[in-house]
């Protein structure tokens, strides 16, 4: 059937890359010795120098086996245990399982269920049929591979199967599509700001399932997660979540609703999903609550000021914006303006950034329509 053909496998600049996952309760033994920023590490990718399809699969296998032995190499240097080969294969991972049922069910939505064949003992059959009960077949072998692995494979065949056939729904179906949709449109502001909301999103899926603590991939986790499966009484919470959890002002908490009520709205007139959509009214209160909140607003201190300019930024925190959010708060702090207009400079605005109208330079100020400010030029050494 070919539903396996991409496992491990990536493309990136149009060219194919192997990709090993690190088994999740490794991901910090191999971030030690890989030196990983975070502390830990989930995937391994290297390129297979090849932008043909058929030669990747070839050198997929070796590709993979070439970087569990690198690893367990530097494990044993470091004097940590290897990472075993009789491990449950990277293929059942819930990454991999993923993908290959939505490819499956693309597959089996652009077949033909017209019959066109039949013989008296298996009655009459078609194309569809045929490829389901492939599938079937297919989903037998991995069963027994986790079977011999240890592991129970009814899960993994229920939700394989059960995505596969359209009986649910993961999120990655309709966040593929909308994205894909959205950047034809939407600038990148209005992107980054719909990554935020499907970032909080996750959080709040996680925090509802009681996880201890947020997944590392939030936006991978949210793909994983079934819309079926999320009720509508777990919707409405989201917004009191953002408010109540987050800490969040009535009016962001109802920007971060927005965009999962435009996905919605698409999903349902690519009939993806079913209405109504269930996030009409979601912000309906949030100011009248808000406005029961009582709280002082007054300016920094000497003090206050010192330390968030001393701050270290990537203290506590697993994350590859530190030094940016750092330097964008000092700018903030400096000039008074908004963090969000800050976010969206661009190098075009930067004056004299060759220097030669001497040694100060800054940024181009651009009155905004709102009362609340502008971006403020900053003449930095």
């Amino acid at each position: 059937m070919g539903m396996n053909d991409m496992a491990n496998l990536t493309v990136r600049h149009g060219s194919y890359y192997v990709r090993f996952i690190v088994p999740k309760d490794r991901w910090r033994d191999v971030g030690a010795v890989l030196g990983s920023s975070t502390g830990l590490r989930r995937d391994v990718l290297k390129s297979l120098r090849t932008k043909d399809r058929k030669t990747a699969f070839k050198l997929r296998d070796a590709a993979l086996e070439a970087i569990r032995r690198s690893l367990n190499l530097k494990l044993a240097e470091a004097g940590l245990p290897p990472l075993h080969g009789d491990a449950v294969p990277d293929r059942m991972s819930e990454d991999c399982l993923l993908s290959e049922a939505l490819e499956a069910r693309r597959q089996i939505a652009s077949t033909s269920d017209r019959t066109d064949g039949g013989d008296e003992q298996m009655g009459e059959t078609d194309p569809r049929r045929r490829l389901i009960e492939g599938m079937d077949y297919f989903l037998e072998d991995r069963a027994e591979q986790l079977e011999k692995a240890g592991k129970d494979p009814s899960g993994y065949v229920r939700r394989f199967r059960e995505t596969a056939l359209g009986e649910q729904t993961p999120f990655a179906i309709v966040l593929d599509r909308w994205m894909k949709d959205r950047e034809t449109y939407a600038s990148q502001a209005a992107i980054s700001l719909d990554r935020a909301t499907l970032n909080h999103f996750s959080r709040y899926l996680a925090d509802v399932q009681g996880l201890a603590e947020p997944p590392e991939n939030l936006i991978g986790f949210l793909r994983a997660q079934v819309i079926e499966d999320v009720s509508p009484m777990v919707l409405g919470g989201f917004a009191e979540w953002l408010m109540d959890k987050q800490n969040l002002a009535a009016k962001t908490a109802g920007s971060r609703v927005s965009p999962l009520k435009v996905m919605w709205d698409f999903a349902i007139r690519k009939h993806i999903l079913k209405g109504p959509n269930p996030w009409l009214g979601a912000t309906a209160g949030l100011k009248r609550k808000a406005g029961k909140r009582k709280s002082e607003v007054r300016p920094f201190t000497e003090d206050e000021l010192i330390r968030l300019l001393q701050a270290d930024p990537g203290e506590g925190r697993k994350w590859a914006w530190g030094s940016a959010i750092s330097d964008m708060m000092r700018l903030a702090l400096l000039t008074g303006a908004r963090q969000n207009e800050l976010a969206t400079l661009i190098v075009g605005r930067i004056i004299n950034r060759d220097g030669t109208e001497g040694p100060l330079s800054g940024f181009h100020a651009q009155r905004t329509n709102r009362r609340s400010g502008h971006v403020g030029a900053v003449q930095r050494e």
